[in-house]
């Protein structure tokens, strides 16, 4: 397996978002070249990665990139990209890496690859530590989306008869205090399908309001006197990133990648030390 490409505020490929495609303020994203027709972008959360129902109103990665392609910014014609189309869908509540097919040929390679479970996808979580849990879980259950009356109620749930297959298996890690590190594997991540299955085997995740009624996580629970009396939520979404991306074994294609959380996400992660 070659070395994973790093992806990190120190990148030097940069695609810049100015107001308003990503809100009010100018967004930079760190990316890479990941295969042929491939792009990968390292996104910090606040927004989703494309259009979705459960987010009408969001500004997202596709849209804005599309409107500069409209535009013929420089910066993604000297990429050659002719098109912008997800592969993955990352939403607002996550952080970490999207994968883009820019040219057509890569739109058909790489949503195929995808839809094959041909790539594989490892999430990081932080969860509060249960000594009742085996090191490893493994999650089947069928994933669907909840047909919902208003915006609030819009979620996924479990449903054997009108649910997609999926398919999580959950890793313990490092731990700090009252709270460990885990790993979430899947060939074909679908929408809140890390966070529910993450719930139904047991794994409480800080800030998971959605699928549970677990509070953010605070300085003053994770690191006890050390805080000095910092009782603030360190993040209020559920902490969750999808930290690496590689081709299953066997196949070849796309670079192994990775993206070590940034910001607040980092100083969390940085506490948890296997």
């Amino acid at each position: 397996m070659p070395d994973a490409i790093t992806i990190d505020f120190k990148t030097e490929l940069k695609i810049g978002f100015p107001p308003p495609l990503l809100g009010d303020e100018p967004v930079r994203l760190s990316a890479a070249v990941a295969g042929d027709g491939l792009l990968a972008l390292a996104l910090p959360g606040g927004f989703p990665s494309e259009a979705h129902p459960f987010f009408p109103k969001a500004h997202t990665v596709i849209a804005g990139l599309q409107a500069q392609l409209r535009a013929k910014k420089p910066e993604l014609e000297r990429l050659g990209m002719e098109v912008a189309l997800s592969v993955n869908f990352l939403e607002p509540e996550s952080s970490g890496l999207l994968l883009v097919a820019y040219t057509r040929a890569g739109v058909e390679r790489w949503r195929n690859a995808f839809g094959s479970s041909q790539i594989e996808f490892t999430y990081e979580l932080i969860v509060k530590a249960n000594a009742e849990l085996a090191d490893e879980l493994v999650c089947d259950l069928p994933v669907a989306r909840h047909k919902a009356r208003h915006k609030s109620e819009s979620r996924m749930l479990v449903s054997h008869k009108t649910g997609k297959k999926s398919h999580t298996v959950f890793r313990r890690g490092a731990v700090c205090g009252g709270y460990e590190r885990w790993t979430a594997t899947t060939a074909l991540p679908r929408l809140h399908q890390i966070r529910l299955h993450a719930m139904e085997v047991g794994l409480c995740i800080p800030g998971e309001t959605l699928y549970g009624e677990i509070p953010p996580l605070t300085w003053s629970v994770l690191k006890g006197p050390e805080a000095r009396g910092d009782r603030g939520g360190i993040v209020e979404r559920p902490l969750v990133h999808l930290a690496r991306i590689r081709m299953v074994e066997g196949l070849t294609g796309l670079e192994p990648l990775e993206c070590p959380p940034e910001g607040p996400l980092a100083r969390i992660w940085a506490e948890f030390t296997d």
